[in-house]
């Protein structure tokens, strides 16, 4: 029989190209969404857009804040690729609005697979886990480093992820369960049902004025689709207790992807793309008083640097997506979904 394996949160954007690379692996999927009438047709179009047959895939109604539907999801299944985890458009002003619901909700994945009797549970955490809260040139950020809490640019979602991550840690080393964590860098990558999810937001911005001028800020990118294969690498082998970086090289000067994109997309196209930098001064002067750049100052002028040499070491994963390809297909994207 075909091994089978549990998606949690389907119709996120990273699920539905993990659920395509599973199914494209040999393996039968089902995935917990909150409400199987509202999100089942438009998970299975995202599969037929990427190119899977989603005629095989089951749906379970499950909620990281509640304990319903879980046992059910975890029934006859082998594996568990737990990628759902709460990541609001806008951040709330009590942090603890987005970190309770993600250390409870992952200890909720995981108390159910451990009682199931899964295999193997492969976490979707976040570079943020890594490198956030520490604002530094020099140091080449590995799977031994862990986010400060406390330290400067750290906000609640990277909190959220980094609590959550080491809740699930302490929950293997007590249970002996299985696991094994991702931790990718900004997800860009094809739009599905032409709606620019996730850090696809970044590139939109750029190509319809909403930012008004370059940031001195450097964004560390990878593929969804390489994203989506590590986990399904993560499966099998002799991987488990490992954490994996998923990056596909240092971070990207929002200046660099701007001349990318230039380059290669018609004047017209990147007509309202900023030409000038906003001075690095003036948004420290801004900083007081306007929360949203407060978090974004520690990280002025700072290239993050990270190694992904264990992914490729262990798991046998690089990235197949350059940068650029991954950029201008999102930019072509968002411009064709825009007329």
């Amino acid at each position: 029989m075909m091994e089978k394996v549990l998606v949690t949160g389907g119709s996120g954007y990273v699920a539905q190209f993990v659920m395509a690379q599973a199914l494209a692996a040999g393996y039968a999927v089902r995935t917990t969404v909150r409400n199987v009438a509202k999100s089942q047709a438009k998970v299975r179009a995202g599969l037929t857009e990427l190119g899977a047959d989603a005629s095989g895939v089951e749906f379970v109604a499950a909620d990281l804040t509640h304990d319903d539907g879980w046992l059910e999801a975890m029934n006859g299944i082998d594996f568990v690729l737990h990628v759902a985890s709460p990541m609001p458009l806008d951040l709330p002003k009590d942090e603890n609005d987005l970190i309770i619901p993600a250390k409870e909700g992952a200890l909720r994945v995981m108390q159910a697979a451990h009682a199931a009797g899964v295999k193997r549970v492969v976490m979707t955490s976040a570079f943020g886990a890594v490198g956030m809260g520490r604002a530094d040139n020099e140091h080449v950020f590995t799977e031994e480093d862990w986010a400060v809490l406390d330290g400067p640019g750290m906000n609640a979602y990277y909190k959220s992820k980094t609590l959550a991550e080491r809740a699930v840690w302490d929950f293997a080393d007590q249970s002996g369960l299985e696991v094994v964590t991702m931790l990718p860098v900004a997800v860009l990558g094809p739009l599905l049902g032409g709606e620019a999810n996730g850090s696809n937001h970044l590139i939109q911005m750029l190509l319809t004025g909403a930012m008004p001028g370059l940031l001195d800020i450097a964004i560390p990118i990878v593929d969804v689709r390489d994203v989506a294969r590590a986990h399904v690498l993560a499966l099998q082998g002799d991987v488990a207790g490992e954490r994996f970086i998923l990056s596909n090289g240092n971070g990207m000067k929002l200046a660099e992807i701007a001349r990318i994109l230039r380059a290669n997309l018609s004047a017209e196209e990147t007509a309202k793309l900023p030409k000038s930098s906003v001075p690095s001064w003036l948004l420290r002067l801004l900083a007081p008083v306007v929360p949203l750049l407060k978090q974004t100052v520690p990280d002025l002028g700072v290239v993050k640097k990270m190694s992904n040499a264990k992914a490729q070491r262990l798991l046998n994963w690089q990235p197949q997506y350059s940068n650029e390809e991954t950029l201008l297909q999102v930019a072509k994207m968002i411009l064709v979904a825009k007329n």
